[in-house]
């Protein structure tokens, strides 16, 4: 622990010179007063330097401020992340919610829980916000069929998905797919959304130039609905927008420390002042060491 032992140096508490200086003192001002005492400004012997310090003071080093960082992360050397989850009807925005189960969390109409599972629900609302009486109809249809909902969870550093109820459920890495192929969240068994390490390694490669875009962090689910189809994402009764936090705070750091062509419009700059490096060299070091911990976690 850097410790060590040693017998202490016996040295007396007042030199001479010192028991003669205060006998002196006390010799002038023995006949002092209350009154003349209390025009006196009593102090110790510390010194206070308000504006600079002329000795050593702790310095963070780069090294600390990435093992703050990863400890962040990797909190009982596990990854771990929370969720923000946006539930939009017909492109209206009617809850966000921050998921801090690490595990995961379900999606529902209802507050029953499942058995043999340690995930936290997210229950859709009702469509009281909508206007359109027709729209309220279809919505309420595939509530009543979420009951027992899909599932998102994080399982062996990827996230995962997989259907329990009726309700039929696709996701993409964009709202916009290019691709008019759809991605069914099964029902048999779970399938891979996204891989933490694939996120890294990504943006390894965007920050080193070797790929043209940084990497998409935010998974979307149509719930009750085909999709993509030739509608725009507004147009659907149910989407949620799910983003791993751990990964957006990656890519702002990212942002901030001069990888520029990051998709600002994605950015919400509002990350501690703790959690930062200084140049791109930093972040990559850091990056690195994370992709090597992910291995190992």
């Amino acid at each position: 622990m850097g410790y060590s032992s040693r017998r202490p140096h016996r040295v007396p508490l007042l030199s001479a010179k010192n028991r003669k200086l205060r006998l002196q003192f006390s010799q002038a001002h023995r006949n002092w007063t209350v009154e003349d005492w209390k025009n006196v400004a009593w102090s110790d012997e510390s010194r206070f330097l308000l504006r600079h310090s002329d000795g050593e003071v702790p310095v963070e080093t780069q090294e600390t401020v990435q093992q703050n960082l990863l400890n962040q992360f990797f909190p009982n050397n596990t990854f771990a992340t929370q969720f923000d989850v946006k539930i939009y009807y017909r492109g209206t925005l009617v809850k966000n919610t921050i998921v801090k189960n690490p595990n995961g969390f379900h999606i529902t109409s209802t507050n029953q829980l499942i058995a043999e599972t340690n995930l936290e629900n997210v229950i859709l609302p009702l469509p009281s916000m909508i206007h359109d009486h027709k729209v309220v109809a279809e919505i309420n249809k595939i509530l009543e069929n979420l009951q027992l909902g899909t599932v998102v969870e994080v399982r062996d550093g990827s996230i995962c998905a997989k259907r329990l109820g009726k309700c039929r459920s696709f996701w993409s890495m964009t709202e916009m797919p290019t691709t008019s192929e759809p991605n069914v969240i099964d029902k048999s068994d779970y399938c891979v959304l996204y891989n933490f390490q694939q996120f890294v390694k990504e943006l390894i490669e965007f920050i080193e130039q070797k790929r043209k875009e940084s990497p998409q962090y935010s998974i979307w689910i149509c719930l009750g609905e085909l999709w993509p189809d030739d509608r725009l994402w507004k147009k659907k009764l149910i989407m949620v927008q799910i983003t791993p936090i751990s990964m957006q705070i990656l890519h702002e750091l990212s942002y901030n420390t001069g990888a520029s062509s990051l998709r600002s419009s994605e950015i919400n700059l509002q990350i501690s002042d703790s959690l930062s490096l200084h140049s791109t060299s930093d972040l990559l070091n850091f990056l690195k060491e994370f992709e090597e911990r992910m291995e190992c976690a």
